[in-house]
């Protein structure tokens, strides 16, 4: 396995690292699965970075942002999918969670909460893969309308993602046990 950057073209021209995401996460089940075993993760991960060349090694990596996206973002708004009324958005709002992101492209419905709507949004891009993400770690989401037409783009840096997922992603994970 040989990892490189690729530039894509995606993201407004920035390197694209989102093809990092299936190699990335054979590696992290890689290192995981070996630390399970073995009981060490510090010598799993020197391992395998050592087995296929691969220095500075970081669990948090593509993969592991989207797998946390997936699991915290799509899976829980397809199983559980509270209506816009109902007031998981509320208690979610009082965080501020849309401040985290950079808007470029999105027009809530005025029939619907706003927080309901984004997370619709971001939950299409998720699941059709319509994101990038920079070197840097800073990542983009878009998601199309019916006849193709952007309606929804939106940036965030890794540190604003990762909180945006720890309070949105964890009330979403929890709604079945409220």
């Amino acid at each position: 396995m040989r990892l490189e950057r690729k530039v894509t073209g995606l993201a407004n021209e920035r390197d694209n690292f989102r093809w990092q995401i299936a190699q990335c996460a054979y590696l992290n089940a890689q290192v995981i699965q070996d630390a399970l075993e073995d009981g060490n993760l510090g010598r799993s991960l020197a391992k395998w970075t050592t087995h296929y060349g691969i220095p500075n090694w970081n669990l948090k990596n593509p993969a592991y942002i989207a797998s946390l996206l997936y699991c915290l973002i799509v899976v829980p708004k397809e199983i559980w999918d509270p209506p816009s009324n109902d007031t998981i958005y509320n208690l979610l709002d009082k965080d501020k969670p849309l401040r985290l992101f950079q808007v470029t492209t999105w027009a809530p419905p005025n029939n619907e909460h706003p927080l309901r709507d984004f997370i619709r949004h971001l939950r299409n891009a998720i699941a059709h893969v319509n994101f990038a993400s920079d070197s840097q770690e800073n990542y983009e989401f878009w998601d199309k309308s019916r006849n193709g037409t952007e309606n929804f783009k939106v940036s965030i840096t890794v540190d604003a993602l990762g909180r945006f997922l720890s309070t949105v992603g964890a009330q979403l994970a929890n709604l079945r046990s409220r």
